[in-house]
């Protein structure tokens, strides 16, 4: 692959790469209840449930098996959304770093 593919590709995972919190954040909107109602509900702060709506903070078993409660959906259902979101990101760093050393080798020749 050419440095521009590698570019293209990694902006393509990164567009697409979907946040766990932005299902919570459907879920919620058509339930017609507030990050806030949600966040008293399974006990976080508001702050706190906007962290995790933004991909910002994990979720833990503990806050999966909160969310099974609240909003109805299995507790494997977000933790298997956190893992799969864990492994994209981790997937664009490996993408990043090899961009990164294509460019570097480019540079010195």
């Amino acid at each position: 692959m050419t440095i521009k593919e590698y570019t293209e590709d990694l902006q393509l995972k990164k567009d697409l790469l979907p946040i766990p919190g932005e299902f919570i954040q459907e879920i919620i909107d058509f339930k017609k209840i507030s990050q806030k109602e949600l966040a008293d509900k399974i006990g976080k702060t508001p702050a706190n449930m906007n962290e995790i709506i933004k991909g910002k903070t994990i979720i833990t078993e503990d806050t999966a098996l909160k969310l099974e409660y609240a909003l109805g959906s299995p507790a494997s259902f977000w933790l298997s959304l956190e893992r799969k979101y864990q492994d994209r990101k981790l997937e664009i760093k490996k993408i990043e770093g090899l961009l990164s050393s294509l460019c570097s080798a480019q540079n010195k020749l």
